[in-house]
């Protein structure tokens, strides 16, 4: 075999094997340590459109493999990583599949509703809020980009359905997208807002006055937009937004993260309430469920047993809700 032979056959296999291992890389982008990174990171939160790029990446390998069969060229150097990669397809279907599975339904009672539900600037109205809310028994709402003056005709729309809410928020910049809401309901006790881990979207929390019930946390964390600037923006709020699952608490957002973002890391202790139910995409909702991403969550401390969660499209919302049954174990 010639050199130059040589060297364009290592370059065909090197170049193969960079394609076959990028596949793989965008299965489990946290064990190769680079779902903080732009590009795997804007991938990894969404594994439906991750999977049609990996199969159509796929296809036109095959399509080359067969136009170098007809001029009699060696394929299988093509033909492996587009094995690969399909391989890598499917399977990016299959886990989505298997976390959108319901385990079926718990015979444990549930002692708490909690809902996160980021409005998109309060793009919700009053009557299908309160039939949200009545309907599912929430006993708190957490709500990013819900500035004071909606979220209190929302509450004021609630007391005059005879459902009595208490009323906590911070807002950092000049739009809603950087007000926070959270809703408590009067009945779990009197509560006060205290200081939450900041966040660029704003992040608000309250604990009760006398000391006896959980802390409850809205969090909303900066998206990983691919720049540089917002993306430090984005590393350091979902660890933040995530540091205040600790004691006894439940939080609950937009965390603009997923469960294969390495740096969506609950505390110890701490657990997403959709790990033991189900993960359905709560964005967008301009897209079918198995091509979004669940970056909206709902965590409680172990002293809170996840019994159900449920995602629900609400209002014109580009973000679903996300309610969470929750147990006291503790």
């Amino acid at each position: 075999m010639s050199t130059v032979r040589r060297a364009s056959r290592i370059l065909r296999w090197t170049l193969a094997g960079l394609v076959a291992a990028a596949g793989v890389v965008l299965l489990v982008p946290a064990v190769f340590g680079v779902s903080t990174l732009i590009g795997p990171a804007q991938l990894v939160a969404l594994r439906g459109v991750t999977a049609i790029g990996v199969a159509v990446g796929a296809g036109a390998l095959l399509l080359v493999a067969v136009v170098l069969r007809l001029v009699r060229q060696r394929v299988a150097w093509v033909v492996v990583p587009a094995l690969v990669l399909v391989v890598c397809a499917v399977a990016q279907v299959g886990i989505g599949v298997v976390r959108s599975v319901s385990p079926g339904p718990s015979s444990a009672r549930s002692d708490l509703v909690v809902a996160g539900f980021n409005t998109e600037h309060g793009l919700v109205g009053d009557t299908a809020f309160v039939d949200f809310v009545r309907r599912n028994g929430i006993q708190v709402v957490m709500m990013p980009e819900t500035d004071a003056a909606r979220a209190a005709a929302l509450q004021r729309a609630l007391s005059r359905a005879g459902l009595d809410f208490q009323r906590f928020g911070v807002q950092v910049g000049d739009t809603a997208s950087s007000a926070t809401t959270l809703l408590v309901d009067q009945r779990l006790g009197s509560y006060r807002q205290v200081r939450a881990a900041a966040t660029t979207l704003g992040s608000v929390a309250a604990v009760p006055v006398d000391g006896d019930g959980p802390r409850f946390v809205a969090v909303h964390t900066n998206p990983p937009i691919p720049n540089a600037a917002d993306m430090g923006r984005w590393r350091h709020d979902v660890p933040a937004g995530l540091s205040g699952c600790r004691g006894d608490a439940v939080v609950a957002g937009d965390f603009n993260a997923t469960v294969d973002h390495g740096l969506f890391a609950p505390p110890a202790g701490c657990r997403d309430a959709a790990a033991s139910t189900t993960s359905t995409a709560t964005w967008p909702t301009s897209a079918p469920t198995w091509l979004g991403g669940a970056i909206d969550h709902v965590l409680a401390t172990e002293q809170w047993r996840a019994v159900r969660t449920d995602v629900q499209t609400l209002g014109g919302s580009d973000h679903r809700a996300i309610v969470a049954h929750l147990h006291r174990v503790g």
